[in-house]
């Protein structure tokens, strides 16, 4: 009898240590980043900004919006999805898509857009634009 609840300890350890091992290699991040995103809440013109190295969407009207994508680029040869988040105080006013997967040596474009909503006050709203990529598990 002991032999037999030792055998059942020691595959329930094995299990535990294969469920932990692939816990993390499902969550474990291929890459991350972040980058600066802004918008110039005004009240009746809007204008572009193209800044590069940023999510910078210029000045957007009361009642109005603006788009800027970004370009999703799977090197890999297996599939990725892609989280994302943005924080600071321009949070309210951004909209995007929060998860997409991209296939493998597939390229996909996520649209971010800001909205003029009516009930803020005018004037610069900034944040971080997060993100993570992991491998798709079947998610």
């Amino acid at each position: 009898m002991k032999k037999i609840i030792y055998l059942l300890s020691g595959i329930s350890f094995f299990v535990l240590l294969a469920s932990i091992f692939i816990y993390f290699y499902a969550n474990a991040s291929l890459a991350e980043g972040s980058f600066r995103v802004s918008v110039n809440l005004t009240e009746d013109t809007g204008g572009f900004d193209v800044s590069p190295g940023a999510l910078s969407f210029g000045k957007v009207p009361i009642g109005g919006s603006a788009t800027r994508n970004i370009l999703i680029e799977n090197k890999y040869s297996f599939p990725i999805y892609v989280e994302s988040d943005v924080e600071g105080t321009v949070e309210d006013l951004i909209l995007f898509n929060n998860l997409k997967k991209v296939e493998s040596y597939q390229n996909i474009s996520i649209s971010v857009s800001a909205f003029g909503r009516r009930n803020f006050p005018l004037g610069n709203y900034e944040g971080i634009f997060y993100y993570k990529i992991k491998r798709d598990l079947g998610r």
